[in-house]
């Protein structure tokens, strides 16, 4: 069923109005669009962050003997905290070690 407009009255066209400045879809042109957004510069700063540091072999080796170290110390190597659990051997073992200097 289809209602009727009274004698006399006109009615708006099916479709929207269009007012001056908007494209068929909707959307309002900008006069100055906003500047493009940059790059996003904190991935490139994480993909460079591991290559500050160790540019010199000395640095690379204290590094890697200060690992080694402290894996011979969790592993119990040496005679400092061989007295207690494995998961408190490496806090104990600096306890000692400040202790002894």
């Amino acid at each position: 069923m289809t209602v009727a407009a009274p004698p006399g009255a006109t009615l708006p066209p099916p479709t929207a109005v269009r007012t001056r400045g908007t494209c068929q879809s909707g959307h309002r042109p900008q006069r100055n669009p906003p500047a493009p957004r940059p790059p996003d510069h904190a991935r490139l700063k994480a993909r460079l962050r591991p290559k500050r540091g160790l540019k010199q072999f000395r640095s690379a080796a204290r590094i890697t003997a200060g690992h080694a170290f402290v894996q011979n110390l969790r592993r119990g190597h040496y005679d400092l905290a061989t007295d207690t659990a494995p998961p408190l051997r490496l806090a104990t073992a600096f306890t000692e070690l400040a202790l002894a200097m």
